[in-house]
């Protein structure tokens, strides 16, 4: 870090050989400043970090799946005169599947992005709370 303190500035008159000179003292205090994030800013920018993440992800899939689509009615179009039509059903699974596997990491990523201290905190108080009602049966 770098030293951010404004400089203080002190004059003092002591006995010079020339009355009209004034000796001027530049003082730099050693105070550095703190760190730039709170830790709720923190926690926000991780946030943000793993949904982008989860956001990116997605994105990726359905490219994928789209392009997966794409290339199966290109083969069915070569195959057969309305080979499109009639294998739609089929490619349009292809792409789906392949964007989904592509995709699956997604409820992980948004588990992270959401898993607080604050939350877990919540759940243990709850989980308490069941643990001590009595039994019924």
């Amino acid at each position: 870090m770098e030293n951010t303190a404004e400089p203080t500035v002190k004059s003092h008159v002591e006995t010079p050989v020339d009355p009209t000179t004034v000796r001027v003292v530049v003082e730099r205090q050693t105070h550095r400043k703190k760190g730039t994030s709170s830790r709720g800013s923190r926690r926000l920018k991780e946030i943000d970090r793993r949904v982008s993440k989860a956001v990116r992800r997605v994105t990726r899939a359905l490219d994928s799946g789209i392009d997966t689509y794409i290339e199966r009615r290109d083969k069915s179009k070569e195959a057969r005169k309305d080979g499109v039509v009639v294998d739609y059903f089929e490619n349009v699974s292809y792409g789906v599947s392949r964007a989904m596997s592509k995709a699956s990491p997604l409820v992980h990523d948004v588990a992270e992005a959401i898993n607080t201290r604050r939350l877990r905190s919540l759940i243990r108080g709850a989980a308490r709370t069941f643990g001590s009602l009595p039994l019924v049966g």
